[in-house]
């Protein structure tokens, strides 16, 4: 199994503010899977997205990813653990105002032992004929598609996403998630969503939901759709 999550807890305050975050959280995701975890606010979906992602630490359990277990790693260990196999996608973009589309996703390149063609990126996101646009140019679908690139450009394991279509209207969010979609098919990334919207499970290969800090299932989807024939 490629990413394995077990017995995983994860605490914050005490005595009478003690909170779980995660509470004994277990899940399995294959390998070049499309993974939609689903959950209320408060659930932990984005802590234990930040706990895939080396951000934050376990109290307890373990986490192993491609057979490696990250949760005892040291700070550097973290550091290249991050730097190398994993790309990160947020609500918010965080571009830089001052380049150009494919300087943004080029920034990361130099750091990346085996980054991918940025030409590459360009055509598989739609974004060849706004290379040398700045932000303040572009639409927020076409950010977000900038801000994916950047993550993609050092040829990550995993593509972990936070509410990727949270601040787009329901054609940006289609749009994205088609070109998410082909970035799975043509590099086959393993792809972790967390989101609200119920709607986008029905892309997944994998749907997962938690709620109070547990998983409380974990299924394959049988009944995968293409983004163009789901109403998001």
């Amino acid at each position: 199994m490629f990413i394995q999550v077990k017995d995983a807890v994860k605490k914050y305050g005490k005595d009478n503010s003690l909170v779980y975050a995660l509470n004994s959280a277990n899940l399995e995701i294959e390998e070049s899977e499309i993974c939609v975890i689903l959950g209320p606010s408060g659930s932990g979906k984005s802590t234990l997205l930040n706990v895939l992602g080396g951000l934050d630490s376990l109290d307890s359990g373990s986490v192993v990813i491609d057979g490696k277990e990250i949760t005892g790693l040291n700070a550097r260990q973290l550091t290249e653990y991050r730097r190398s196999d994993v790309g990160f996608v947020f609500q918010f973009y965080n571009l830089i105002p001052d380049l150009t589309v494919k300087e943004n996703i080029e920034v990361v390149s130099d750091i990346s032992e085996d980054p991918l063609d940025v030409e590459e990126i360009l055509k598989a996101l739609g974004m060849e004929q706004y290379k040398y646009r700045f932000p303040r140019e572009l639409s927020g679908g076409q950010q977000q598609r900038t801000a994916i690139g950047r993550a993609l450009i050092k040829n990550p394991k995993i593509l972990l996403c936070d509410e990727l279509t949270g601040a787009l209207d329901s054609n940006s969010s289609a749009a994205v998630l088609k070109y998410i979609e082909k970035v799975n098919g043509e590099f086959k990334t393993t792809i972790i969503i967390i989101t609200h919207n119920e709607d986008i499970r029905h892309m997944a290969d994998r749907i997962i939901r938690i709620k109070d800090g547990k998983v409380v299932s974990n299924e394959k989807n049988n009944h995968k759709l293409s983004v163009e024939n789901i109403e998001i």
